[in-house]
């Protein structure tokens, strides 16, 4: 599938902007904060009905209107697919599909799917471990129809369970009330924990193969190891129950669940596994956490038989040229890329874009 138009109106710095695309890489030039990733920004909405960059989407309605618009037309095997989203101040977003409206955002991720690479992904690897179990639900919520709504589930389980704790601790409730939350999170827990144990072995399969596609000349292995305090068994739950209880009561926090996992990402030169997250370097990090969101995409494509966008926002930066060129080669493979950089000069003779457009002053037009 690919995008084959954008039109945008007052959303972040353009006030009204239609472009057409093409199939192939679609390179997107201009200086830092010309609005090289707010044009990105507007594509992934289309995936998913959400901001790749902020928690509150009204943020993306242009400075002083009340509301703005992203529409779209995909192309994939069923034929032409248009697209409409609405955002408003203090409203809830509308999304339509072929003019009809749709109540799901999720709706949106099997008709555009789109994973999306910026230069601060090296902290998916360095960073908290909230960020690898982001990753992790973002890539399960698309090839699991269930995932969402049990993640979901679980929110709410913790958020009630604390609050029990909470009045446990004040001495408002009794201790006995716990046990309906506990096998509650008991059973979202075993869901959850399951359905990412299998997708992290998938995971390491696919980013073996990217990495090699990548760099056939080296061997080198990526491996993932999924960090959890959920009992395997169901059986040996009560005894954590009964282990850490009181610590939870004190400090009315649910500290065992599927919202404490974590990814442990090693890499093996031939010289022995390096954790990535503390020895790792920069650079390492960096290509690391691109080589997990490729095989985010090699995985999406396997489950929905399509393959989806890849945005690419300045991602050059902390990688070493011969890596660039590299990665340059994987994305001439791809149906369609959007490749954000400041100049022309990274892209080589062996990665052709099919459009070039230059982004300046709150407009983007193409001259190639």
């Amino acid at each position: 599938m690919y995008l084959k138009n954008l039109s945008l109106h007052n959303i972040r710095n353009y006030a009204d902007l239609k472009v057409d695309f093409q199939p192939g890489i679609n390179l997107i030039i201009g200086q830092n904060a010309a609005g090289k990733s707010n044009l990105l920004e507007a594509i992934f909405f289309l995936h998913g009905g959400r901001s790749s960059r902020v928690l509150d989407e009204q943020e993306m309605i242009r400075w002083g209107q009340p509301e703005g618009f992203i529409t779209a037309e995909i192309v994939n095997a069923t034929g032409t697919q248009s697209l409409g989203i609405q955002l408003a101040k203090e409203q809830d977003k509308k999304i339509q599909i072929n003019k009809k409206n749709v109540s799901s955002p999720g709706e949106l991720r099997t008709v555009t799917p789109a994973v999306i690479l910026t230069s601060t992904d090296g902290e998916l690897i360095s960073g908290e471990p909230i960020l690898r179990r982001g990753f992790l639900n973002q890539l399960l919520v698309q090839v699991e129809s269930e995932y969402s709504y049990r993640l979901l589930k679980l929110k709410k389980i913790i958020l009630s369970r604390n609050e029990i704790l909470k009045q446990i601790r004040e001495e408002r409730q009794k201790q006995y009330t716990l046990d309906i939350w506990n096998h509650q999170l008991q059973l979202e827990a075993r869901y959850l924990t399951e359905k990412r144990r299998r997708i992290i072995a998938l995971l390491q399969k696919t980013a073996n193969q990217v990495l090699h596609s990548l760099q056939p000349e080296l061997a080198r292995k990526i491996t993932l190891e999924y960090k959890t305090n959920c009992p395997l068994e169901d059986k040996d739950w009560p005894q954590v129950w009964l282990m850490i209880q009181q610590e939870e009561i004190r400090q009315a926090r649910t500290l065992i669940g599927p919202q404490r996992d974590d990814v442990e990402v090693t890499l093996d030169k031939g010289e022995g596994e390096k954790n990535l997250r503390i020895f790792g370097s920069q650079g390492e990090q960096t290509l690391s956490a691109y080589i997990l969101r490729l095989s985010q995409a090699e995985i999406i494509e396997q489950e929905q038989k399509q393959r989806p966008l890849i945005l690419a926002d300045d991602i050059f930066a902390e990688i070493d040229a011969p890596t660039q060129e590299q990665l340059l080669h994987y994305f001439c493979r791809q149906e369609q890329v959007f490749l954000a950089a400041t100049d022309r000069e990274r892209i080589k003779d062996g990665a052709v874009p099919k459009m070039i457009y230059q982004v300046n002053n709150n407009a983007c037009f193409r001259i190639e």
